[in-house]
């Protein structure tokens, strides 16, 4: 039984993605590009209004949607077969997520189902429902 969700919408997608963070050999650091730091802030911005008070602990269904703005009618609804990656994307907004307290751990996303895709204007719609943390 599902115990809640939310759905949000972002009416921009961010430009920078996980596959962006880089590492200096010469100090063994990683390092976040600029890019990526301003998609961090953006989607650290965009979500906290919508963090639950409590974090989620059940197993978590996470749906997203990024549909990407094309003026050709032809292309509108078909899939976007080019870069970004759809694993790139996602992996900062979870990351993001888990930040903002959605859950305890990102490992609680057992269900991860992304598609990215042409349409009239750009956003994002995120879709998360969970169950409550009870041995199934």
């Amino acid at each position: 039984m599902i115990s809640g969700y939310i759905i949000l919408t972002m009416d921009q997608i961010p430009k920078g993605t996980a596959q962006q963070k880089r590492y200096n050999g010469r100090t063994k650091v990683y390092f976040k590009s600029q890019r990526l730091q301003q998609t961090e802030d953006f989607y650290l911005n965009e979500l906290r209004a919508y963090a639950p008070t409590a974090p989620i602990t059940g197993a978590v269904s996470l749906s997203i949607d990024f549909d990407y703005f094309t003026p050709t009618k032809k292309r509108r609804g078909k899939w976007k077969t080019t870069r970004p990656d759809c694993d790139n994307l996602v992996k900062i907004l979870i990351d993001c997520m888990t930040k903002l307290g959605f859950w305890v751990d990102d490992s609680q996303v057992a269900r991860l189902r992304v598609s990215k895709r042409y349409a009239e204007g750009e956003q994002a719609q995120i879709t998360i429902s969970w169950r409550e943390a009870v041995d199934e």
